[in-house]
């Protein structure tokens, strides 16, 4: 079997990754926290995420998409101990897909009521 190694990938005729390509890698992707002050953790095209009110958030795009019709996988964890069912949660909408954001609420699975996480993850593919 043979290994490819390599540090940057590039179309024959120079600037970003081959088309083929754009496909099958994630188009922008966060670890955040969701409750109390929103921080980033790390990021890969996000420039900011905005906190709409509890359990909802709005990532927004560092490089706007070619176009909306992009995927987002999603989830979400509590604080474990801080009430019933604290430590799960879902990411039960993600709307209001545009080339610069979406809009995504995060719940308890315990019940549709929006609500706070402590972690956040999503990845987006597509859109390009």
């Amino acid at each position: 079997m043979s290994t490819i190694k390599c540090t940057n990938v590039e179309a024959l005729a120079g600037g970003g990754a081959p088309d083929n390509l754009l496909p099958i890698t994630c188009s922008a992707w966060a670890n955040f926290n969701g409750s109390g002050v929103l921080s980033i953790r790390d990021s890969y095209n996000i420039s900011s995420i905005t906190d709409n009110g509890t359990g909802d958030f709005s990532p927004n795009f560092a490089v706007a998409m070619a176009n909306a019709n992009y995927s987002v996988v999603a989830s979400s964890k509590g604080s474990v101990g801080s009430g019933n069912n604290a430590g799960n949660r879902i990411m039960q909408l993600i709307y209001d897909s545009t080339t610069s954001g979406f809009e995504m609420i995060s719940t308890q699975t315990a019940g549709a009521t929006a609500s706070d996480a402590e972690l956040i993850y999503f990845q987006v593919f597509g859109g390009q």
